[in-house]
């Protein structure tokens, strides 16, 4: 294999890679192309950031993913500054300003999702931390469509049907999807397998449909096999401080 192929690998993988906020490694590079190292070292390149550069990415071009929930509070502390919500030039002028804030990029605000998920998540992080309240009055005007509780939705036209998008545990493994009968879909899981189930959380929405498709864009790179994720407790954490949306 000549240079020219490996660079043109490194640059589709770290392409692909990019699109689901994840780096490119020495490592990942190598299951994912079949290239290994004694194809490159020490004919083309001595060392694996040169090889990089030569496909055309800097140093810093592959920072490590900051988690989701880790996010949140760098966004809150922007908004606390400002005292409004920031537009994205606001958010890019941190970044340069402040080398510790996350990236606008894939890796870092702008894979949440829009404006109105990110609020969502603001509020969320709010109300489960003290101290918030001016953060949490501007993040929820944001909001299109409010996260309040079933009594308050008198004004609900009858056509608008309640669902649920909930998260149900089989061994280590965790299914995330959507029903309009929690208690029927329980039951029927439960029979399709080998090992005990159990439903963890469940968020009750007028858009079962959008809300599922949030939850398994977050969750994209723990994804095992359909609906199914290896989560984390962090993970588990964050849908379950949701109860509507």
């Amino acid at each position: 294999m000549n240079k020219t192929e490996i660079i043109s690998e490194i640059r589709r993988i770290a392409s692909e890679l990019a699109a689901q906020g994840k780096p490119l490694g020495k490592a990942k590079f190598e299951s994912m192309s079949g290239i290994k190292f004694h194809d490159w070292y020490p004919h083309f390149w001595v060392r694996w950031g040169d090889a990089l550069k030569e496909a055309g990415y800097t140093a810093n071009a592959f920072q490590v993913r900051i988690e989701d929930e880790a996010l949140i509070p760098f966004y809150a502390l922007l908004i606390r500054d400002l005292g409004h919500w920031p537009v994205t030039g606001e958010v890019r002028k941190r970044c340069e300003d402040d080398s510790a804030f996350p990236s606008h990029s894939v890796m870092g605000f702008a894979r949440l999702g829009g404006k109105s998920e990110l609020a969502r998540m603001l509020v969320a992080f709010c109300e489960a931390n003290s101290g918030w309240n001016d953060v949490r009055e501007i993040a929820e005007k944001q909001v299109e469509d409010r996260i309040q509780p079933i009594e308050d939705r008198s004004n609900r036209t009858d056509d608008q049907i309640d669902g649920h998008v909930y998260l149900i545990k089989s061994g280590k493994h965790y299914k995330i999807g959507k029903t309009n009968d929690l208690g029927r879909r329980g039951k029927e899981i439960a029979l399709e397998l080998p090992e005990a189930s159990s439903v963890i959380h469940s968020i009750q929405t007028d858009d079962p449909s959008g809300i599922e498709s949030y939850w398994h864009r977050r969750f994209n790179d723990r994804r095992k096999n359909g609906e199914w994720f290896e989560l984390s407790a962090a993970d588990v954490r964050a849908f379950r401080r949701r109860k509507f949306m």
